[in-house]
């Protein structure tokens, strides 16, 4: 428990730093022409949904269930973080930049592999949910047998 709990911990603190740098983040077009090439939609997504499940696995660390399914739920979560939310925001860090109009969709294109493992972020905030519903289910409230 300690150590997921140390994890959600950083991860809430690279969220909080990463979501600020975003937040502030030149938008428009430049003196030239260029185009900001950064998805803002995609970074705010990003934030939301790693905040939310960065809080889950805390949530799920720290229930008052017996079983390891609780903690099991955790680390999906904070894998559902890796896999979407630094997925998502390392694509757009690496894509930002002042380009000429013309060029946007390839630099957009060009990082799109990052993308892939978006899909599997959600999904493993899916199986978090699952587990913590399984792990009250099956636990009784009270002591903890694996804290």
């Amino acid at each position: 428990m300690r150590t997921l709990m140390i994890a959600v911990a950083v991860s809430g603190f690279l969220l909080t730093v990463l979501g600020a740098m975003g937040g502030h983040a030149p938008a428009g077009a430049a003196p030239d022409g260029s185009v900001w090439v950064f998805d803002e939609r995609a970074w705010q997504s990003a934030t939301v949904f790693g905040f939310a499940h960065v809080l889950a696995a805390g949530l799920a660390a720290m229930a008052p269930v017996r079983g390891r399914l609780r903690l099991a739920a955790g680390w999906a979560f904070l894998a559902g973080v890796l896999l979407f939310a630094v997925s998502l925001m390392t694509r757009q860090l690496l894509m930002a930049g002042y380009v000429p109009a013309a060029e946007a969709e390839a630099v957009t294109s060009r990082y799109a592999g990052f993308l892939m493992t978006v899909p599997f972020g959600g999904l493993c905030f899916m199986a978090g949910w699952i587990l913590f519903a399984f792990a009250v289910w099956r636990g009784a409230s009270g002591a903890r047998a694996d804290a």
